[in-house]
Parts: C-alpha cells; structure tokens; sequence
C-alpha cells in the first residue's frame, strides 16, 4: 500500500490517505498493517501514477491529466473546426524589443485646470431652486383649494 500522509488516531489505529489522485480516499488500518512499508523511488511512483492514470481512464496531455472521452471529444471538434494540431508561432521580428531593454518612459499628461466654480456648480443650484420653485406652486395650489 503506498500514502502520502500518516497520522496517528489512536495507539495502534492510522489514517492514511492513499497516494491516488484518481481515486481519492481515506482508509484507516491498523498499526501492524503499517509496519512493513516499501518505499518507492521517484521514478517508479512516476512510473506507478502513470499506469494508475491510464487504468483510470484518463490520458495525459503536457504533463496533466484528462479523461480520454474528453480528449477524443477534443480531437473531433478540432478536426470538425479544421484546426491543425501543431500550430506554429509566428516568427518574431529582428526589431521587435528584446526582454533586457526597458520600455521609453510615458510621458506625463498636462495638468488640466479645475473649471470655475460657478461653471461647475450653475447646473446643479438651477436644478435645486427650480424644485423649491415647483413645491411652492403645489403648496399654494393645494392652500388656496380650500
């Protein structure tokens, strides 16, 4: 049995969560179960984890995992869109900006003054008096009714 994580319960019971991606679950066994461990090198985890994968029903694609029906489903719509697999970059230019040199500072924009206070306030004070305007006729009118 292979985990990633041991923690102890109780005295002789262990938690362990089991070093299976594709099948997440946790077991608890008892302590003497624990005692004859093999550890494994990284290069046959790798090994075991890619063969756990594919059993699972999943293909790997740049270094991650898919569920094969996804990538075949992939794959159709690609060709159904008539887009080639292997898609290259375009050639950079010899001119284009190479990552060492810094970009030209921006220049600063030019400081814009602040309108009049009249100019910017004139609509707002129209709109104020207009509505004390408007509640005086509706109180006279509705005084003078009686």
């Amino acid at each position: 049995m292979f985990w990633e994580d041991k923690k102890e319960t109780r005295k002789d019971v262990y938690w362990v969560e089991r070093d299976t991606p594709w099948e997440p679950k946790s077991v608890t066994i008892k302590g003497y179960d624990v005692k004859d461990v093999v550890s494994e090198r990284p290069r046959e985890r790798q090994r075991r984890l890619c063969q756990g994968w594919t059993d699972a029903g999943y293909t790997e694609l740049n270094g991650r995992y898919y569920r094969t029906e996804e990538v075949g489903l992939a794959n159709r719509a690609r060709e159904m869109a008539g887009i080639k697999d292997n898609v290259e970059a375009p050639p950079v230019p010899d001119d284009a900006p190479k990552a060492e040199t810094t970009p030209p500072p921006i220049a600063a924009a030019p400081e814009v003054e602040p309108p009049p206070f009249v100019r910017q306030w004139w609509l707002h004070a129209a709109l104020v008096v207009g509505a004390v305007v408007l509640i005086g006729i509706v109180a006279k009118t509705l005084l003078m009714a009686r």
